[in-house]
């Protein structure tokens, strides 16, 4: 019988450590995006991202907005 492999966690922050991302498992969908509003908000030539089920997303620390 063969075992199952554990999930694979990723894991990911904001600019300052305050907030923390945990997603577990494989994500649905990976895309990346060369849009000109991409570009300016990532601040490079592309963007990229990862949709995960909610169920396998936990976010840690404070959330706050700014322009």
């Amino acid at each position: 019988m063969a075992e199952k492999a554990p999930l694979r966690e990723r894991n990911g922050r904001c600019g300052c450590g305050a907030l923390t991302v945990a997603a577990r498992g494989e994500p649905l969908e990976v895309m990346a995006c060369s849009r000109l509003n991409c570009q300016r908000e990532s601040g490079g030539a592309f963007t990229y991202g990862a949709v995960y089920p909610q169920a396998a997303v936990s976010l840690a620390g404070a959330r706050k907005a700014w322009r």
